[in-house]
């Protein structure tokens, strides 16, 4: 029975570890076909799961509240939308996002979630591999795809290369947590997949990406010096980093630095757009603030309040918080804001009481939903199918890691790395 439930489970894995990659080398998930076939399996990854037991699992009816009342809320906001049509999709994509989280929920509380959280690794190097070939070689295509932007670039199966540095600075976070609490043979191969991530992070030339980077370095950076001995967290997180600044500095960060150097020009803020968009769809969020204009509308009304001439169309406001605000009002926004700072609080909290690196994953997967969430600020990841998905992967994940009370599942004993007491109470793997 033991073995039936592992292969169960690793089915349930690699399905869903499937469907976020069919996203992902699907231009980020903006191929229909893609979609429409990514969606139909998740759709039935959920309803197999439901079927095996997912509403028996502990704490699966409390973590789902919120993300179902955020569904609820945006499904009657359809009946006061200025565009119907944009909001029933808007709701439909939302749906498999939930769906998803709720099937890497099950795949946790079932297992110990190492055949998804090394798929997701692995894809990761993938993508920056190819993204590292694109800024080395002047490669300007995508399978099928010819970029006609971000052509100086590294973007991986992505057309935007801010899309593409949200998706690393989800999966890196996995990836350093991984390297540091595993055995040392394995933790220097991850280690290495961390190094080639951050490469491709700083050769994407996203800026806001560089900046939101820092973030899940800099939590993570903080939970090791506290849980390790210091001396090897300090080698860690500083050799890494240093490695990947010397290489860059040996293939040339002239490009990188050119990127920020754009922003002292006079008028730039203004000429490159965003505060300009931020300016106009704020006037939408004065005149229905409470409720919004309908979920998804935001590229048909934009148009309704746009002060900046040029023959470029916005469909997203660059502010996913200000883009839901206007979409969905306060209401709306509350909706999905609280339940995501909750659960961030709670995985932060039990990665900093739990005892050495027990709490690695939990550490990760805080920092990696606080970097891409810090990054929605200038852009549009929750817009983006990939990006948002993997983001409600990850929030399922999390909340399976969870305890009962504040937390849901404590760690497999495979995840648990050896430690030993050092003098003064320092712990090391």
């Amino acid at each position: 029975m033991g073995n039936q439930n592992e292969a169960t489970n690793s089915w349930f894995e690699w399905g869903l570890l499937l469907a976020a990659s069919g996203l992902i080398i699907s231009l980020g998930g903006t191929h229909p076909l893609a979609w429409s076939l990514v969606g139909l399996a998740v759709l039935a990854l959920f309803v197999t799961s439901l079927w095996r037991g997912l509403l028996e699992q502990e704490g699966i009816v409390v973590a789902g509240l919120w993300p179902a009342l955020f569904l609820v809320y945006c499904g009657l906001c359809v009946f006061h939308s200025s565009v119907p049509a944009r909001s029933v999709f808007f709701v439909s994509q939302w749906s498999i996002y939930v769906a998803a989280a709720a099937v890497g929920f099950f795949c946790l509380r079932r297992g110990g979630g190492e055949t998804l959280r090394a798929g997701l690794i692995a894809l990761g190097a993938a993508e920056s591999l190819f993204g590292l070939y694109q800024f080395l070689t002047g490669c300007k295509w995508i399978f099928w795809y010819e970029k006609i932007k971000y052509l100086e670039d590294a973007t991986g199966t992505y057309i935007n290369h801010n899309h593409f540095a949200g998706f690393l600075i989800m999966v890196l976070p996995l990836t350093l947590v991984t390297g540091v609490s595993g055995q040392r043979s394995n933790g220097i191969m991850y280690l290495g997949a961390a190094g080639l991530m951050m490469l491709a992070l700083l050769f994407s030339r996203s800026r806001m990406g560089l900046v939101a980077g820092l973030v899940p370095l800099a939590l993570l950076g903080v939970y090791f010096f506290t849980k390790m001995r210091r001396r090897f967290a300090a080698a860690v997180l500083l050799a890494v980093p240093l490695v990947v600044l010397l290489y860059g500095a040996w293939i040339g960060l002239k490009p990188v630095g050119e990127r920020f150097l754009f922003l002292a020009q006079p008028g730039y803020l203004t000429a490159e757009g965003r505060l300009t968009i931020w300016k106009d769809t704020w006037q939408l969020v004065r005149q229905r603030p409470l409720l919004g204009w309908g979920p998804g509308t935001f590229p048909s009304l934009y148009p309704t309040v746009r002060t900046e001439p040029s023959d470029l169309r916005w469909m997203e406001a660059h502010n996913d918080y200000l883009q839901l605000l206007a979409e969905l009002g306060v209401i709306g926004l509350l909706l999905f804001l609280v339940p995501m700072a909750a659960l961030w609080r709670n995985l932060a909290r039990q990665a900093w009481r739990e005892d050495g690196l027990t709490g690695a994953m939990e550490a990760a997967i805080a920092a990696s939903m606080a970097g891409l969430l810090v990054h929605s600020l200038a852009d549009f990841h929750l817009y983006v199918p990939a990006n948002a998905m993997l983001l409600m992967i990850l929030a399922g994940m999390g909340a399976a890691r969870l305890r009962s009370g504040r937390a849901i599942c404590p760690l497999q004993a495979s995840d648990r790395p050896h430690v030993s007491q050092q003098p003064g109470g320092a712990q090391s793997p």
